[in-house]
Formats: structure tokens, sequence, C-alpha cells
């Protein structure tokens, strides 16, 4: 994941803004750099499952629904309010044989840019 951070006034970035990536029990932390630019590598999730039953019938195992959380970004940069914003990072639930995305701010895979207002 990448992106920059920016004053939300007159778009002009900010380094050294501290950034949290999360998911679920999973998080990763960097800072801004030159230009406010950030990068987040994928975060490490090693966990197996099994699951025994028939497939297609429910109940659903619970885990599966850990895949439909979208991923959060919390942005903190001294003078400046805090901000979160949600990241789409795949899956969601089907609705009449759709794929329906769950409302986030943006996709996993798009330049975020995160906007903070001064204090």
């Amino acid at each position: 994941m990448r992106g920059h951070v920016v004053y939300a006034k007159f778009s002009t970035p900010i380094n050294n803004a501290h950034i949290i990536y999360s998911r679920g029990n999973f998080s990763k932390e960097t800072t801004s750099g030159d230009g406010g630019k950030f990068s987040v590598g994928s975060l490490d999730q090693w966990h197996y499952f099994i699951y025994i039953g028939s497939p297609g019938m429910y109940p659903f195992p619970d885990r599966y629904a850990l895949l439909l959380i979208p991923a959060m970004v919390s942005v903190k940069a001294k003078g400046y309010t805090p901000k979160n914003i949600s990241i789409y990072t795949g899956g969601g639930e089907i609705e009449d044989g759709k794929l329906k995305e769950p409302k986030t701010d943006f996709r996993f895979d798009e330049d975020i840019v995160v906007r903070l207002n001064k204090k």
C-alpha cells in the first residue's frame, strides 16, 4: 500500500506523520518521508485453518468472515487532527449473484491521499 499525507487546505506534504496500517489483529507502522510519501508492505498473517464439513453447506466457518474486514489506516502528525480511513482489500458479500464491495474510502491498489486538517 502506498500514498502520501498532505495538509488539506493547501495540499502541502506533511513529513514525519505516524501511520498505522491494520486489519483485524494485525498491524504495521511507518512514518511519512519526503513529500509526505509512505508505503507499507503486506501484513504478515500466518495462520492455518482446517474446515471439516460439507462444501457449500452452512454454517459457514466464522474465520471466512475475517476476510470481509476492510483495512484501516490511522494517521497522526504533530499539529494536525488525526484521521482514520478504510481501505478495500478484496472480498465482499455476494448479493443477487454480484459481488457487493463494502463501503470504504480507498481501494488497496490506489495511491492513497490522506488529507489532514490543522488543530
